[in-house]
């Protein structure tokens, strides 16, 4: 919300959680936002109207829709032509990872209630209406910062030291492309209506 303010768009938040969206009102306090407005909803349906927005970002909320399906319908529905999206998932692989680690209730609503991978996303943007303009796979470092978490938080430290060493490498860049697309956190699509 706030880098979409300090853009100078005008803002929508969505969520399900009262207190979330209280802190986004905080955040948003002076910045230059065209407008700004908060709803508590769960999004089925989402409460706007036909072809309301420019821009659509559900990052890491589709896993916790009971619909994936019908939650996508709703985006598309509220995006005008051309509306472009970015909608993120935690990787399949990352999850699997976690699976290891995580209390059982991390996989139960309304956490994670679903594990996409990259085609059954794909499948289901299309579904939609949507057009994949491009796909990423992102977040190598976070997928074993939640692993270390969920394990023992002791071990989040020398976790985050080892990778600041591993940055120092003159081929940091490139192992870090490598290692994202081994075990991403987020598969990332970038489309359009």
């Amino acid at each position: 919300c706030v880098a979409a303010g300090n853009a100078g768009s005008a803002v929508i938040a969505i969520d399900i959680v009262p207190a979330t969206l209280d802190h986004a009102r905080r955040r948003m306090e002076g910045v230059p936002a065209r407008s700004f407005e908060s709803y508590v909803s769960d999004c089925s349906p989402i409460p706007l109207p036909d072809q309301t927005c420019s821009i659509v970002v559900a990052q890491e909320v589709l896993e916790h829709t009971t619909n994936p399906a019908a939650f996508l319908a709703e985006l598309a529905r509220v995006g005008r032509a051309g509306c472009r999206y970015l909608i993120s998932v935690p990787s399949a692989n990352s999850e699997c990872l976690l699976k290891t680690v995580a209390p059982p209730e991390y996989f139960q609503a309304p956490n994670h209630v679903h594990i996409f991978s990259m085609e059954s996303l794909e499948q289901l943007v299309g579904d939609a209406g949507l057009r994949i303009v491009s796909r990423h796979k992102v977040g190598f470092y976070w997928s074993l910062w939640w692993m270390f978490k969920m394990a023992g938080e002791a071990a989040v430290p020398h976790w985050e030291a080892a990778w600041a060493e591993l940055q120092k490498h003159p081929n940091a860049a490139l192992s870090s492309e490598h290692l994202d697309a081994l075990i991403p956190k987020s598969d990332v699509l970038v489309c359009q209506k």
